[in-house]
């Protein structure tokens, strides 16, 4: 049986409605897509390793009472369970991205990244159940 993996992303959405996504390196796990800030569990807490993903990946301190839990999604292939979450940010957000694993940024309504960008294996549907989006 193949192991299953747990995994966590924030969503960070601006007043005006674009949420920021980040673009992987050629050289890191799917590479060259975009994503969502966050990654593999690796502690206990689900939240607490989103927190140390999102200090690391663009230098942002959350506090659990600032997100929203959406929910949580399971893929099969490959074994992932992810866990969601969104955090209502200013149009004016700082990003200090860690070039250690991504090329640049983006902030872009969910419609036009689901139809113009090459995203994540999962991130699709996340963005289809999320944001009620259908090609």
């Amino acid at each position: 049986m193949q192991k299953r993996f747990t995994t966590a992303g924030l969503i960070l959405e601006n007043s005006s409605g674009e949420i920021l996504v980040l673009h992987r390196r050629g050289n890191v796990p799917e590479g060259n897509f975009w994503g969502l800030v966050g990654g593999t569990v690796e502690e206990e807490n689900v939240f607490d390793s989103l927190a140390q993903k999102v200090k690391q990946e663009i230098d942002v301190d959350v506090n659990q009472n600032e997100v929203e839990k959406l929910r949580i999604f399971e893929w099969n292939n490959p074994n992932v369970t992810f866990h969601s979450y969104r955090l209502a940010v200013s149009n004016d957000r700082a990003v200090n991205l860690n070039h250690e694993g991504h090329t640049e940024y983006a902030w872009v309504t969910p419609d036009e990244l689901y139809k113009n960008y090459p995203l994540m294996k999962g991130l699709y549907d996340i963005i289809e159940k999320i944001y009620s989006i259908n090609d």
